[in-house]
């Protein structure tokens, strides 16, 4: 399914169709790298934060975080510019994930909290990026259920408005490398509209 036109609001939807009863036709939408980057991409602005959302899943597969998913939100995929007259200052990025081979959780958060502290990944990639330990489900699957939840329902909904919208989801293995060409020249009629 391509990303969905935003709403009215210049959010995206939490569903398409009628109603939301089709689990394909709801939020979290499932979309490559590069139809995030040819949707949202339409700005050098935008593009400088995709580049640095590609070297922050760049730097997780590094390590040996190759499986996963991660959910992303925020004001990168709404229209910012026409909603608050300003770009998105970042991308909200949630990883789901378990930690390397052979590393627990909390070794993981110590050895790498430039990937793992938000702060650090803000200044570091651009990215407003948290982490969930699909490792928690290995033995406890209902331990998935509180973070799946939380951060559902945080980026499920705009943070003043309270307005119920949509979210994409890209798997870790995707085609990055979309983002190495220029980025849009301002003005260009060919780049694409958020």
């Amino acid at each position: 399914m391509p990303i969905p036109a935003l709403t009215t609001s210049g959010v995206p939807p939490p569903f398409v169709g009628d109603t939301p009863t089709d689990p394909a036709q709801t939020a979290p939408f499932a979309v490559s790298f590069g139809e995030l980057a040819n949707r949202f991409g339409s700005t050098p602005h935008r593009w400088r934060l995709l580049q640095g959302l590609a070297a922050y899943r760049a730097a997780l597969r590094q390590v040996g975080v190759t499986a996963g998913f991660q959910w992303v939100d925020g004001s990168f995929v709404e229209d910012a510019e026409a909603l608050r007259n300003r770009p998105p200052a970042d991308i909200d990025v949630v990883t789901f994930a378990a930690p390397p081979p052979g590393m627990a959780a909390r070794a993981f958060r110590d050895s790498y909290p430039a990937l793992l502290d938000p702060r650090q990944a803000k200044a570091r990639f651009g990215c407003d990026a948290y982490w969930v330990d699909l490792g928690l489900g290995a033995h406890r699957p209902d331990l998935l259920g509180v973070p799946a939840r939380y951060w559902y329902g945080l980026l499920s909904h705009q943070r003043a408005s309270a307005l119920w919208k949509g979210m994409l989801q890209i798997e870790l293995d995707s085609d990055d490398e979309v983002v190495m060409r220029p980025p849009p020249a301002p003005g260009d009629p060919n780049a694409a509209q958020a």
